[in-house]
């Protein structure tokens, strides 16, 4: 008797893929069965960065000096013109929702088999001001939260600090004059103790690091003394390993300690 309902579920499955096909959200192709939401042939043109958390990468030496960073990463390389690029248009523009989880369980897969997320107490997605989410419907730096969420088990926090202030769009502005859009922009709204926190901030690209050197900042002056950062893409090409002009002995190791403010080493897994 078990056996009748799931074939009954398997009719009813192949019945909706008959007359209801699933699309791929990038090239609109019908999904295969075992596909979801983007289509195998869409993501193996994805440009991943590779980096997967190594110490020193190019998303990490961003933050040096800046925030009290841990560890940084970036998943993709943010190329205009590509399926990656419009899998991110999709989400943002185009009201598919859905895509961001499966964008974020991506994310935390590729730093599977790393510590990456070793003694990371919560994240924190970068908010959308209340007037932005309200007129997209959600933010899409939580959808991509939840995916990574799904995957590590790690708790999302969206209590913590909120975007008061709706300034332009970083996209509107020219890169030097990022850090003045986005200053001031954040506020923790949370009387909890943070100094013992480790926190993932997630968002969805990576460019001068403005935004989330902001949102940090406001963290780190309600006491949080660990961060670490995860975006899906990175735009442009970024420097990795030690600086041209450090002497030739010093490593990456020991240039993260001394460029990083106030490390803390992350717990044992």
């Amino acid at each position: 008797m078990s056996k009748v309902p799931l074939a009954i579920r398997k009719i009813l499955i192949d019945a909706r893929e008959t007359f209801l096909p699933r699309l791929c959200t990038i090239c609109g192709k019908r999904l295969m069965r075992d596909e979801n939401v983007v289509c195998l042939e869409c993501i193996s043109t994805f440009e991943h960065t590779c980096w997967r958390g190594r110490p020193g990468n190019g998303a990490e030496r961003i933050f040096w000096e800046k925030i009290p960073i841990v560890r940084a990463n970036a998943t993709l390389h943010y190329n205009r013109a590509t399926n990656a690029a419009e899998a991110l248009f999709a989400l943002k523009y185009h009201s598919q929702e859905r895509l961001g989880a499966h964008l974020g369980r991506l994310m935390a897969h590729d730093l599977d088999d790393t510590n990456f997320f070793c003694g990371i107490d919560a994240i924190v997605p970068i908010p959308l001001s209340k007037q932005r989410q309200r007129q997209r419907g959600y933010n899409q730096s939580e959808r991509l939260a939840q995916g990574i969420s799904n995957v590590t088990g790690i708790p999302i926090r969206c209590d913590i600090v909120e975007r008061f202030k709706d300034n332009e769009s970083q996209t509107r502005v020219l890169p030097h004059q990022r850090e003045d859009n986005v200053r001031g922009i954040f506020r923790v709204c949370t009387k909890e103790d943070l100094s013992s926190k480790h926190l993932l901030i997630v968002d969805d690209v990576l460019t001068t690091g403005s935004t989330i050197m902001s949102c940090g900042k406001t963290l780190t002056e309600a006491g949080c003394k660990a961060l670490s950062v995860l975006t899906l893409f990175v735009a442009g090409r970024k420097p990795e390993g030690p600086y041209a002009y450090e002497d030739e002995d010093d490593n990456v190791e020991t240039l993260r300690h001394k460029y990083i403010h106030s490390p803390r080493p992350p717990k044992q897994c």
